[in-house]
């Protein structure tokens, strides 16, 4: 609820007033989510109570990219939710390990791509929570289809099924609403 409304208040002064009635009814939403908890209701919990939960789990993620324990255990520990309903909140981005590596390796290939980000290589993999840089180029390249190395010597943006930027993909939760 905290991080709703602090969103909420960094939001309202750009927010137009066509989605005012639709951010008063998530509000409340969480609202009534904070006073009965819903994580035994899964996925009859209301998409605005999940989508704050995935946002609030995405920034987490985003602020601990760099850290080596960080999976669906501790991040459920941190969100006090269980492990069943994390794993449902990130079913459509098919699963939490994988959105994590995506967020990791977005982080990677826009350091690498970065003309004034001179640290080594092995240093951007251990800053996205990879500890071997050899499985870090293996799976940069399966994802990019180019080597790490090779990625920042052309310096050009290689193809990518997922967005580098601070950006996610909201096609899933719209869908929902219909």
């Amino acid at each position: 609820m905290a991080d709703h409304l602090v969103s909420l208040r960094d939001r309202l002064p750009n927010m137009h007033r066509s989605i005012g009635a639709a951010v008063a009814n998530a509000t409340l939403a969480l609202y009534h989510a904070a006073l009965e908890p819903m994580d035994e209701m899964g996925d009859l919990a209301p998409v605005p109570f999940k989508d704050a939960q995935f946002q609030r789990a995405r920034r987490i993620i985003e602020n601990r990219l760099g850290d080596t324990r960080l999976g669906a255990e501790t991040l459920a520990s941190d969100m006090a939710l269980s492990r069943a309903t994390l794993y449902r909140l990130f079913e459509p981005y098919q699963g939490i390990t994988s959105f994590i590596l995506d967020r990791r390796l977005a982080y990677a290939r826009k350091a690498l791509g970065d003309a004034e980000d001179t640290r080594h290589i092995g240093i951007i993999a251990a800053a996205c929570g990879f500890t071997d840089p050899s499985h870090f180029s293996r799976v940069f390249r399966r994802r990019f289809g180019i080597t790490p190395a090779e990625f920042r010597k052309q310096g050009r943006t290689a193809p990518s099924s997922f967005d580098s930027g601070s950006s996610f993909d909201l096609r899933p939760w719209i869908r929902n609403l219909s």
